[in-house]
């Protein structure tokens, strides 16, 4: 705390403490204490500057507000609401039309060039398109035979002698095929398959005569099955 006098009365008066933007004054009379000049320099910059900050602040509400304003020509007009524009419209494909199935009997595909002596039966579950079966040469791939089984029915044809690998296509619905009967077409898609197994046709000469051993495949999933079958892509499936 300090001590100070006044110029008028010579009060003295306590000072505990001061601001740059408040004055001081005397206690007594009420007369500013001279102590302190720096305090009123600051006290007339803030009001100086409140000043114009106001000033600033009456323009600029002033502005908004003329903006805001409709001009001559358009005082006394109703405004019309704006015009909104309409959603966008989602184009809707119309779905795809599936294509009808084509009617094929069990029947033989490609017969190959070797004589077919020795049975084969295939016998195929219900409710799908068919199948397309093909025997092939285990070392070239190349087909031997190929036929097409309606689902749940039994086809019963003849194999050349020889050891095959045999695969098989099927789908929901038949469309066909292609280059010469080799490429299977279903809808909506062909799914590829082959046996895990090399199956052999041969031959046993007999005082009857010669005897023909081929095989019986069902295509049909049982639970103490001896045949195990793998998905392939159309590549391996081949042509």
């Amino acid at each position: 705390m300090r001590l100070f006098e006044c110029d008028r009365c010579k009060a003295v008066n306590r000072i505990k403490e001061f601001r740059l933007d408040k004055q001081p004054i005397c206690g007594a009379c009420g007369q500013e204490l001279t102590d302190f000049p720096f305090c009123r320099i600051v006290r007339r910059a803030r009001s100086a500057w409140g000043a114009i900050i106001f000033v600033l602040t009456i323009v600029g509400f002033g502005g908004v507000f003329a903006l805001a304003l409709p001009d001559a020509s358009q005082r006394g007009q109703t405004a019309s609401p704006a015009a909104v524009a309409p959603p966008p419209t989602a184009l809707v494909r119309p779905p795809t039309p599936s294509p009808p199935a084509v009617y094929q009997s069990n029947a033989i595909l490609d017969a190959g060039r070797k004589s077919r002596v020795a049975p084969l039966s295939v016998r195929t579950p219900s409710g799908s398109g068919g199948y397309y079966v093909k025997l092939t040469d285990p070392s070239s791939g190349e087909p031997r035979l190929a036929f097409f089984v309606n689902a749940g029915s039994q086809f019963d044809t003849k194999a050349a002698l020889g050891k095959y690998h045999i695969r098989f296509a099927t789908g929901e619905r038949w469309l066909g095929c292609a280059y010469n009967c080799k490429k299977p077409i279903f809808w909506p898609k062909t799914h590829y398959f082959r046996l895990d197994s090399t199956f052999t046709f041969s031959s046993n000469t007999k005082d009857e005569g010669i005897e023909y051993q081929g095989h019986t495949l069902e295509l049909i999933m049982q639970r103490d099955g001896n045949l195990s079958e793998t998905e392939i892509s159309e590549a391996e499936f081949g042509d």
